[in-house]
Formats: structure tokens, sequence, C-alpha cells
């Protein structure tokens, strides 16, 4: 839950524009989820996918690219290709791809 509530505030900072704040809380929680419950699992695949969503914000553009991709590797291992959960990740990518303006992405 401590986590989770974190993750809450991360968010909210993010929406009010304080990026910074909330750049900094994400990789705190995505530290400690991947200690707590390891890289492959469903609430770590979220925190990489919303840190990925705040360095795009803050210009980070290919570390967003890099962890989104990570993130769908994992994805594909554990839920496969086809499952919703991949195929949401896909469409983040796409979307920032589409975004970037860089079709070589």
């Amino acid at each position: 839950m401590t986590l989770m509530s974190g993750n809450n505030l991360a968010r909210a900072y993010r929406n009010i524009g304080r990026l910074q704040e909330a750049l900094a809380l994400n990789e705190q929680i995505l530290r400690s989820r991947e200690r707590i419950f390891g890289a492959d699992n469903r609430w770590t695949l979220g925190s990489q996918e919303f840190l990925a969503e705040i360095y795009w914000d803050v210009g980070r553009v290919d570390e967003a690219f890099a962890l989104l991709e990570q993130s769908l590797s994992t994805a594909d291992a554990i839920f496969g290709q086809d499952s919703p959960y991949s195929l949401g990740v896909r469409r983040k990518i796409a979307k920032l791809t589409h975004q970037s303006g860089d079709p070589r992405r």
C-alpha cells in the first residue's frame, strides 16, 4: 500500500507539472518494487512504464524508449506477445514513436 500511495503521489505531481518530483519519486518506487517483487512483476512493469512516460515528459526520450522496450520484452516473456498487457505496452511505444516524429524508432 505504501508503494501504491507513492505511485499515486508521483502521478499527482506529474499531473500538476511537478515533473522533477514525480521523476525522483517514481525512480525510488521502481527500485523498491524491483527489490521487493522482482523485475518480472506486473506492478514493477507498471512502474517502469510510468517512469518511461515521465522520462518522455522531461525530454529523456532515449531512456523512455529503452525502458518501454525493456518492459515489452519482459511482458512478452511473462504474458505472451498477444496478451492485453503486452499490446498495451506496444500501443504506448507506437504513440511515443508517432509523437517523436522519428519513424526509425
